[in-house]
């Protein structure tokens, strides 16, 4: 599976979509400084996530970490990679990490997760403030921006998006395959395993 990332401003949809892909995966880490997420093991103790992590993840679990603190970020994702933990889900993933501000093992996941068997799934609400090694080549879910340098960073990583930013209805996105350079619409309404995709009306 692809590394997917979401990019959207506040109340866009992402987590909503996010969580549309955790209701269809298996077991996940989820780190979510924001507690949006509802699971059943939820946690804002680093030491109790490290020992949790010890064992198979039989479900979904959350650690809320009580501040971003971007060393115990890498050392999360130093445990994930040398565990081999199968799903990790990061939200505002730019609270943690950024073009100057880098983690060692966060990169190496960016750059090698399927190689250590790991699904990552990330989300901003700043596309220019992620690193660029998340979105080169992955799979991006792009709402609609009004912040200008946010526009122009969507803009020089998916062609045409001005003129398909401009179709998007509330609650849509737009899809690029980083792999293929393939570009769609994705309806507000819709869920993992729908065909349904919606093209860009050409430009007048």
């Amino acid at each position: 599976m692809p590394t997917r990332v979401i990019l959207g401003r506040k109340l866009s949809g992402k987590t909503t979509l996010a969580k549309k892909f955790l209701a269809v995966s298996g077991p996940t880490l989820i780190i979510d400084p924001n507690g949006e997420h509802r699971v059943r093991r939820k946690t804002d103790s680093h030491r109790i996530l490290f020992d949790w992590l010890k064992r198979p993840l039989s479900q979904h679990i959350a650690y809320v970490p009580p501040f971003c603190d971007r060393d115990e970020f890498d050392t999360i994702c130093e445990i994930v990679l040398r565990l081999r933990v199968p799903r990790l889900h990061v939200e505002e993933v730019a609270d943690f990490v950024s073009p100057t501000v880098r983690s060692v093992f966060f990169a190496t996941l960016c750059r090698r997760d399927r190689h250590f068997g790991v699904e990552l799934l990330a989300t901003s609400q700043r596309p220019a403030e992620v690193p660029r090694e998340l979105t080169a080549n992955n799979d991006l879910y792009c709402f609609r921006f009004s912040e200008p340098r946010d526009r122009d960073y969507c803009a020089r990583m998916i062609p045409n998006y001005e003129t398909m930013a401009d179709c998007l209805d509330e609650h849509e996105c737009i899809v690029y395959h980083g792999e293929t350079g393939a570009a769609h619409i994705l309806p507000a309404d819709w869920r993992p395993g729908d065909s349904v995709r919606r093209a860009a009306a050409p430009p007048n």
